[in-house]
């Protein structure tokens, strides 16, 4: 009997979400909230979608930069103040080879991306 009620109650359901999905139907309206007032006040730029992801890889990538950069005076001072001991050498060599290729990486990617953004900025402009 509980499966019975189950099933009906799950029929019911499916079929008045049916009918209340079927009744309301939306219509787009335009509203103009003012958001182009506030562009303007505010002197927002008006970059392309290629310029903005462009700009922001750009920081990420220099954020990146930076990491490595700190990584590598990190292994540097590390092997500065080894003192002979062949673990901290050797922890120290370990971390400037992973903050060199982190680098060498890092503007890879960088020259990648230009190359690529520069191609979809300029495309289609005959010149």
């Amino acid at each position: 009997m509980t499966n019975a009620l189950k099933k009906i109650s799950t029929i019911g359901i499916i079929a008045l979400t049916g009918l209340f999905g079927l009744s309301f139907t939306a219509h787009a309206v335009e509203i103009d909230v003012g958001l182009g007032q506030v562009n303007d006040a505010a002197d927002l730029n008006d970059q392309s979608l290629e310029e903005t992801i462009g700009t922001v890889i750009s920081i990420l990538l220099g954020l990146l930069g930076i990491v490595f950069l700190v990584m590598v005076i990190y292994a540097g001072f590390l092997w500065a103040t080894a003192g002979g001991s062949d673990d901290n050498i050797k922890k120290a060599k370990k971390l400037l080879l992973n903050g060199v290729v982190g680098i060498i990486i890092m503007l890879s990617a960088y020259a990648i991306t230009q190359f690529v953004l520069s191609s979809l900025t300029t495309a289609g402009v005959s010149g």
